[in-house]
């Protein structure tokens, strides 16, 4: 009879399983008494040692009674699953003999010395392999479930090596041009570490090859700022060095070329399903395959560019990812046209990503209020407990709030985070339904500070001399700073621009208004949208009769413009 199969974690819960069966370790002490029989790797502890480990110097008259009690009870676990590998007590105390490849904290330190002597050998792709490999025999945080105080000393010497392990798998995917990808990445990275500079150092490197020199710059300046008002220290060397180098542009600092067998176009964690048609391979008559490079790479290092300020909303949702914090399973995001809603759902999906969560996006317009359409596009989140199901444009879902509600959410595994982004805040039934008190919460958003509209346009390449004048006319609403910022770009060498003119302001009256019950209701929202107050007189000059129709709103503007007592510096450009 062949001995069945046993596999022991310490790099998450403290598990054995037995075939494939997770078996019933008992309580949180009970697994820690298992879990440091398993951290010893085979040598004897004695029961001081248990007892001092469970308890330190808080240990109750019974202590080592209950001890053995524990013991006798991982004993009735272990027995049948396979011979010799049950607790033993010996003259130095009691000890569980394993297989040494049968721990998933044998396996990771094995990852992690091989990477450790490829890239010694100069291959940084096994390097980064083996550390993937590694990376992913952890579950969650060391020694889950299990209590006391040496096993909170081990849990954290444990996390240290996973951090170190995955500094050291980053900082390769760098040096193999993988820059861009590994942006999420450490932009979380360094928001839970904030004094950690090697997060910083990687973080900066990251950001510069990116061709983003001054966002790098900035992160330096943040870490700057954080050490001296929290610790009273300057930077560390490594990290002055690092800064220097980047406000000279050193060309030493330059990505590197990537290796002909990188394969740059998959996923990180994914490898193609036929190695020799993969890119970046040789095959049998063929010479080596070009790395493609796919245009959404482009078009995510640009709005990672641009994206500004919602720190406090990215903090909210990380406490969700991390099932901390408020406790809320959905969070609901609401404000008028152009705020930045959907831009701050597509960062909040970057975000989930970089935590390694599946992200699910519903988009409101494509299914509006069909149940058969929603379902179908939201579906694989009722599947996944770690899915984060992102709904932007929630107004056209208006109809299907009660079965979201009541039907359709409630069936979603616990530990699914939701966002939904919409222009109205929800129905009221949410906040009466008393299974919802807690789970849902509501945020409004608003315009953006002005340092936050100042480093916008900065962001979208607006020049200084126009920039008070695009701020005068758009305070903080992104939509309006990105119009401008766009306009203006085009226009530098005009005297005068970066002011808004027809296209900016039917574009934001479009995105704003919308639709309308009729011609005469649109003009007089047209004529609302630029003066402070608007009066039945004004209205009456604006448009008598039907002389002035409503496709020509340039007269409307100009005498509304003219009412104002906000700098537009309009009033000039407008024309029928």
């Amino acid at each position: 009879m062949s001995p069945v199969a046993l596999e022991y974690g310490l790099l998450g819960p403290v598990h054995i399983s037995h075939d494939g069966r997770e078996l019933d370790l008992g309580t949180p002490q009970q697994c820690a008494v298992l879990g440091l029989l398993l951290l010893a790797k085979g040598r004897p502890l004695s029961l001081e040692h248990l007892v001092d480990g469970l308890w330190g110097d808080s240990a109750p008259a019974a202590a080592a009674a209950t001890v053995r009690t524990y013991l006798s009870r991982l004993r009735r676990v272990l027995p049948s699953a396979r011979p010799g590998s049950s607790i033993t007590s010996v003259r130095g105390g009691y000890l569980l003999s394993i297989e040494p490849a049968s721990l998933d904290l044998t396996l990771f330190d094995q990852r992690v010395r091989r990477a450790r002597e490829a890239r010694d050998a100069g291959d940084p792709l096994q390097a980064v392999t083996e550390l993937r490999t590694g990376l992913a025999l952890w579950r969650g945080e060391a020694l889950g479930g299990a209590r006391g105080e040496y096993v909170r000393a081990e849990r954290d010497r444990l996390q240290a090596r996973r951090l170190l392990a995955l500094q050291d798998r980053i900082a390769l995917d760098i040096e193999l041009a993988r820059h861009a990808e590994v942006l999420p990445e450490l932009a979380t990275l360094t928001r839970l570490h904030p004094l950690e500079e090697r997060w910083r150092q990687l973080h900066m490197l990251a950001l510069y090859r990116s061709g983003r020199q001054a966002d790098a710059l900035q992160v330096y300046r943040d870490v700057h700022a954080l050490l001296v008002s929290e610790l009273g220290i300057e930077p560390g060397r490594e990290l002055r060095e690092l800064h220097s180098r980047i406000l000279i542009a050193d060309p030493d600092l330059d990505s590197p070329t990537p290796p002909p067998a990188q394969r740059l176009s998959l996923p990180p964690h994914t490898a193609p399903e036929d190695a020799d048609d993969a890119p970046g391979t040789t095959s049998p008559g063929r010479g080596p395959t070009p790395v493609q490079r796919l245009l959404a790479g482009r078009l995510w290092a640009a709005r990672q560019h641009s994206f500004v300020g919602r720190g406090a909303e990215r903090a909210l949702f990380a406490s969700a990812l991390r099932g901390t914090g408020q406790g809320f399973a959905a969070l609901y995001l609401h404000g008028p046209a152009g705020i930045g809603k959907s831009t701050l759902l597509r960062q909040l999906a970057d975000d989930a990503t970089a935590a390694h969560r599946r992200v699910v996006p519903v988009c409101g317009r494509v299914v509006g209020a069909s149940v058969a359409a929603f379902t179908d596009a939201a579906s694989p989140a009722l599947s996944d407990p770690r899915a984060v199901l992102m709904i932007d444009a929630f107004e056209w879902c208006g109809d299907l709030q009660g079965w979201l509600r009541e039907r359709f959410l409630p069936q979603l595994p616990d530990g699914v985070v939701v966002a939904l982004a919409g222009r109205q805040p929800p129905e009221p039934a949410w906040r009466f339904d008393p299974s919802w008190s807690g789970a849902l919460l509501v945020h409004g958003l608003g315009d953006l500070s002005v340092p936050e509209a100042d480093q916008l346009l900065e962001s979208r390449g607006m020049p200084d001399g126009v920039r008070e004048s695009v701020l005068a006319f758009a305070g903080g609403h992104p939509l309006a700073l990105s119009l401008g910022a766009e306009v203006a770009r085009r226009c530098v060498s005009a005297a005068g621009r970066g002011r808004p003119g027809d296209e900016v302001l039917q574009t934001l009256l479009t995105e704003v208004i919308e639709t309308a019950p009729s011609p005469d209701h649109r003009m007089a929202l047209h004529l609302c949208a630029h003066s402070d107050t608007t009066s039945e007189q004004l209205l009456r000059a604006v448009k008598p009769g039907q002389r002035h129709r409503p496709r020509q709103p340039g007269r409307a503007l100009r005498l509304a413009l003219k009412e104002r007592s906000l700098p537009l510096h309009a009033s000039d450009q407008v024309t029928d």
